[in-house]
């Protein structure tokens, strides 16, 4: 049995993976050292994905409950793709640019698996709005990322509107999710919702509006907000970064 571990900045995603690639059992964490608790000794692989600074502690710990963990990065990416040129679906990670991070290139991963007969947008809502290009490949060129975009997410907005606003304290936008929105708000929690919710789903149309020959996919805790918005015009894909991990886990043999 293998465990994938997603460490967000807000939360800590702990899943199985079964011998014959099945993921299962995911749990959510706060706190770093619930994650390592939550892991049984004797574990065969460890992959990890962490954007969080770096903790030699916790990887020692992590290192003792498993033969072999794979921390996530671009220069063991770099190394993977060296080692495994016979898998030609990582071809998409070749042009990573310096210091990408571990989520971003799962994801990518992940997404190019699903739909490699694709040109792709894919949107990972979480503490920040990643947005990623991934080209096809074609008879003339193989698969490639082409580059994307990081700005705020749904919560870091929120959080910033309640740190520099002196009157306006932090609001949860939760009670939004499948209600519909008004650009004409009356009143602040509606207001918020119009220009950080509403505001996010324009952004995502912009990109659309802009690539119009790019199939959509939308993953990541705050995903749930849009998915319904987008009116069946992008593919929600729960839990992208932990099947991109899957993907490595086969794939470094």
């Amino acid at each position: 049995m293998d465990f994938l571990i997603d460490i967000g900045n807000t939360s800590c995603k702990v899943a199985r993976l079964s011998s014959s690639g099945e993921i299962s059992g995911v749990d959510h964490y706060q706190q770093m050292a619930s994650v390592l608790e939550a892991i049984p000794e004797g574990v065969d692989k460890i992959v990890l994905s962490n954007v969080r600074a770096d903790d030699e502690e916790f990887y020692k710990g992590l290192r003792s409950k498993c033969k072999k963990l794979i921390i996530i990065s671009v220069d063991y990416t770099n190394d993977l793709l060296r080692r495994r040129s016979d898998v030609r679906i990582l071809d998409v990670l070749e042009k990573m640019p310096e210091g990408m991070g571990a989520d971003r290139i799962a994801a990518i991963l992940a997404a190019h698996s699903r739909f490699p007969d694709r040109n792709l947008i894919v949107f990972d809502f979480g503490t920040a709005i990643t947005v990623e290009f991934i080209n096809r490949a074609t008879k003339r060129r193989k698969a490639e990322y082409k580059g994307g975009s990081i700005s705020l997410g749904l919560m870091t907005r929120y959080r910033a509107i309640q740190h520099f606003a002196a009157r306006i304290d932090l609001r949860d936008p939760s009670k939004y999710i499948g209600r519909p929105i008004s650009c004409y708000a009356n009143n602040l929690d509606d207001a918020l919702a119009a220009g950080n919710i509403l505001g996010i789903k324009f952004e995502i149309e912009g990109y659309m509006s802009a690539n119009r020959r790019r199939t959509v996919v939308l993953t990541g805790g705050d995903a749930v907000y849009f998915t319904d918005r987008l009116k069946g015009k992008a593919v929600y894909l729960k839990d992208l970064v932990l099947e991109g991990l899957a993907l490595i886990a086969k794939y470094d043999e």
